[in-house]
């Protein structure tokens, strides 16, 4: 009975407050399943993380996404102004990036220069154009769907125009305090991370290790 409210309420309130309410119940009921259920959360949760490299003509930056999410909602995380358009069924398209395009009211209003959408997977050796907008459709054929180790580009211009050429390990970091473009740590990024460890936003740890990577360069 517990199970069919759970999934009647899901439209209208948040997976998170269910799940905190379907353990709540389970713990009351002192069942096992608590011990299972928390074990199949926590692998989800893990596996559901992924980090998307974004560039922007020359510059880029480093998106953590939820896996299979969609265009749109990966560039909602980006630090970038974007304008937007929603047709109904086609989705949401891109009409401007850091006010560069066109506005939202009128999308489409220069016949020879857009935003130029490309992605990189893994295995690809070179930006591909996207034959598949940001989230229209009803799956992950009809719309970009995000996967850990992506890349998406954007190039401003007529069809055709290729955003820089970085790869993955470039535009996200392994390395925690080093920033995009990533390998070269900077006494900058050493004096920022001890300021976040400072403030209890870093570990001493990752710290440490930054110290190290950034002795090794001089």
């Amino acid at each position: 009975m517990f199970y069919s409210l759970f999934l009647f309420s899901y439209s209208s309130r948040s997976s998170h407050v269910l799940f905190r309410e379907f353990l709540d119940y389970l713990m009351a009921k002192k069942t096992w399943y608590v011990f299972v259920y928390a074990l199949l959360l926590s692998f989800v949760v893990c596996a559901s993380a992924v980090r998307v490299g974004v560039v922007v003509g020359s510059s880029m930056e480093c998106v953590d996404a939820v896996n299979g999410s969609s265009g749109y909602d990966v560039l909602q995380s980006a630090d970038l102004s974007m304008a937007w358009s929603y047709f109904p069924l086609l989705g949401h398209a891109l009409c401007s990036i850091n006010y560069v395009g066109c506005p939202a009211s009128n999308c489409f209003c220069n016949s020879t220069s857009y935003w130029n959408f490309y992605s990189r997977g893994e295995n690809d050796s070179a930006w591909v154009y996207s034959a598949v907008g940001f989230d229209g459709g009803f799956s992950c054929a009809d719309h970009y769907c995000a996967k850990d180790g992506d890349l998406l580009g954007f190039g401003y211009g007529p069809y055709g125009t290729v955003p820089q050429d970085y790869s993955f390990g470039v535009v996200c970091c392994s390395a925690p305090g080093d920033v995009a473009p990533c390998g070269d740590v900077t006494l900058k990024e050493v004096t920022d991370y001890i300021v976040l460890w400072s403030q209890g936003e870093a570990n001493l740890s990752d710290l440490i290790d930054l110290i190290i990577l950034w002795q090794q360069q001089e």
